[in-house]
């Protein structure tokens, strides 16, 4: 089983904290309408929904995956619920984590990939690969075409309408890689290729699936992997991802794939490795940590600019940003927003009084709110 969804202790307390906990001090200011204005990191909606993975939005809706196969759409300005669907998948717990928007669908991955009609709720299609699962992946989309990664190593690409099988590739042949979490960036899909031992990261071209070039990623810890998980960082001319066991950063160049620097570990010695992520705001490359250290670095040459422990715990889902701030999900559900200029904490959220959070795998950004899918409800966050 991939990781995804890091569990804390005490989440038995949740329901009764889910409007209690919010970062709120004496001599709030109020609204236009006499009620408390909300501070960022503060809960603007909750819905009761055992929540699993990566939420997704569009115009008007939040959407969740959840543990039970199910799927909900939340209206984003009032929290009031729109409908709930089910996959369908087997088994007693959904194999997927997460959700995406393309084109008049929402498409979740539980074992294989589900499209609902983000109105209504309604089935439209499915799409699975025989002897394999469509699950290891985050789908990602863009415009009508939703991309997805198997565990057979395969990439796929789907029109978002119909479902449609637009083209399947396998850039490395054999039997014994998991294509990980494509991610669309203009024109081209970059993604990882990984078995126990080594890594390769892969751009494709978005039309055709044609492999524009691989990249293997050198091992740099002796009995330690160079294996990544996808969640690659796109900017300027880079490509930057992390190794999943040795922790070292490997930028390569986005039109070549050549190597143009590495970063090293965060920890002289971890037998345990290091699961990091990264995201990119402007020329700065911000990293998490399993240590709970964030580093910022500098985008063209990988030197380090700012170090930053938030005191939270690891810092090990996926990272996420708007145009200034970073987003870093801690295992114990725990929120953190820093500057990615500086590495300033600019607010917490979850669990202001050292009580266990309940914000859970990575955010989805909107533009003046962060979506979770909780283990035990979806909710809104104040950007």
């Amino acid at each position: 089983m991939r990781r995804r969804v890091r569990v804390g202790i005490g989440w038995t307390w949740l329901p009764f904290l889910m409007f209690a906990i919010g970062c709120r001090d004496d001599g709030v200011a109020t609204g236009g309408d006499g009620t408390p204005a909300l501070r960022p990191g503060e809960v603007t909606w909750t819905v009761p929904f055992p929540g699993r993975g990566l939420a997704s939005f569009d115009d008007s809706t939040a959407f969740f995956l959840g543990r039970d196969h199910s799927v909900l759409a939340v209206d984003k300005r009032s929290g009031r619920e729109r409908w709930r669907s089910r996959t369908g998948a087997p088994g007693d717990a959904t194999l997927g984590f997460g959700s995406v928007v393309a084109g008049p669908n929402v498409v979740v991955a539980d074992v294989d990939l589900f499209a609902f009609d983000r109105r209504s709720g309604a089935p439209a299609w499915r799409v699975g690969i025989p002897g394999a699962v469509l699950a290891q992946s985050i789908p990602t989309a863009h415009a009508d075409t939703v991309f997805g990664g198997a565990s057979n190593g395969q990439f796929v690409a789907i029109e978002s309408r119909s479902g449609s099988l637009i083209w399947k590739v396998q850039p490395i042949l054999g039997d014994t890689n998991v294509a990980y979490d494509p991610v669309y960036a203009r024109g081209r899909l970059y993604g990882c290729l990984s078995n126990a031992r080594t890594g390769v990261l892969v751009a494709l071209e978005s039309a055709t699936g044609r492999t524009v070039w691989a990249a293997p990623l050198r091992q740099q810890r002796p009995l330690q992997s160079s294996r990544c998980i996808g969640w690659a960082a796109v900017g300027r001319d880079l490509v930057v991802v992390t190794s999943f066991t040795d922790g070292y950063i490997h930028a390569v160049d986005r039109e070549s794939g050549a190597e143009r620097w590495t970063a090293p570990n965060l920890a002289a010695t971890q037998a345990g490795g290091d699961m990091r992520f990264g995201v990119i705001v402007g020329g700065t490359l911000v990293v998490g940590s399993s240590t709970g250290t964030v580093v910022g670095l500098d985008l063209a040459t990988g030197a380090e600019r700012w170090r930053t422990d938030t005191q939270r715990g690891s810092a090990d889902a996926p990272l996420v940003a708007d145009d200034s701030l970073v987003f870093v999900t801690h295992a114990g559900g725990q929120l953190a927003a820093l500057r990615a200029e500086t590495g300033e904490i600019v607010w917490r959220a979850c669990n202001p009084l050292d009580r266990v959070g309940f914000c859970n795998y990575t955010a989805a950004v909107d533009m003046d709110r962060l979506y979770y899918a909780g283990l035990e409800a979806a909710y809104a966050i104040k950007k």
